[in-house]
């Protein structure tokens, strides 16, 4: 049996033992990081049994009188999660455990979680570029395109330094090189930084950045470490740091890092062909995940 409990009614160890554990657990699932990032209403948990498959289902209430599930914001894959064999009719029974209650739903799952043919009108399927590390770096290097073999050698001549940045630094730099249309600044303020030291502080993330000869930032990125995927989440550079290429500087450095071990670099998307095709020519692949999405009006229970 599924049951949907509330946020004060889940048992937190026994949830984030349940996403430590599934094989396709993400770091967004936990419930630390689900309790900074569901800024708008909270959220809810769908559980069977006793914790053997788990789904999170964030709120939105954004909009008076309308609460809906909604995505939030740093959160692209949730979904089902368990250590249990992943089979369609598994997360089509979470997926039909939705509350009625909810008439707007956008939740998009993870890419190990299969959905049946039935389901499909409400579901379509989002590009998302990974890159499996385990082969030795020279191996990994030979598949990057000229084009990006070229900008890391130039970042090289302008005698770019990596470096570890803190926490307020980055959240400083991440909003000041945001367009103002982007994001909400002053919501996204009240979390960033405590969702980056959390992380920090649990060991499930790291800031990597780069500095000129000045000791200015120019790129920046924050990069999670969860059940061996590494998540390229939050990154900006500066304009000299565009010119300078040097946020392929930092990606070739973590490659480089991580090469040669049971690591896969999640670069998150993206929708955008000319971002895609960044992530492609680092030899990354396409490896979709699918999007539910439903609104069910006038506002009566089907």
């Amino acid at each position: 049996m599924i049951k949907c409990l509330e946020r004060e009614q889940i048992d937190q160890v026994k949830w984030d033992n349940c996403i430590q554990n599934a094989q396709n657990g993400r770091l967004y699932a936990m419930s630390y990081y689900l309790d900074l990032v569901c800024n708008k209403g909270g959220w809810l948990g769908l559980i069977k049994g006793d914790y053997e498959a788990v789904m999170p289902l964030p709120l939105n209430n954004k909009v008076p009188l309308l609460t809906r599930i909604a995505l939030p914001i740093f959160a692209q894959q949730l979904g089902v999660f368990t250590s249990m064999t992943m089979e369609a009719s598994l997360v089509s029974s979470f997926l039909s455990s939705i509350p009625t209650s909810y008439r707007s739903v956008y939740l998009q799952l993870n890419d190990a979680n299969p959905t049946l043919d039935e389901e499909k009108s409400n579901i379509h399927l989002r590009c998302n570029f990974t890159l499996a590390l385990d082969e030795p770096y020279e191996k990994l290097y030979s598949a990057f395109s000229k084009n990006i073999k070229r900008n890391i050698k130039a970042a090289a001549k302008h005698r770019l330094t990596i470096c570890e940045i803190g926490n307020q630094d980055f959240s400083e730099f991440y909003l000041e090189n945001t367009e103002k249309e982007t994001i909400d600044k002053t919501q996204l303020n009240t979390f960033l930084p405590a969702l980056v030291d959390s992380a920090i502080d649990k060991k499930h993330g790291k800031v990597w950045g780069i500095k000129n000869d000045e000791g200015d930032i120019l790129s920046a990125c924050f990069l999670t470490e969860f059940n061996g995927r590494l998540t390229y989440l939050l990154a900006r550079s500066t304009e000299e740091g565009k010119t300078k290429s040097a946020m392929h500087f930092i990606i070739n450095e973590i490659i480089k890092a991580y090469a040669g071990k049971h690591f896969l670099l999640d670069f998150e998307g993206s929708e955008i062909t000319s971002v895609a095709r960044f992530f492609q020519s680092f030899g990354a692949t396409d490896n979709p995940y699918p999007v539910l999405s439903y609104a069910r009006f006038p506002f009566k229970k089907t």
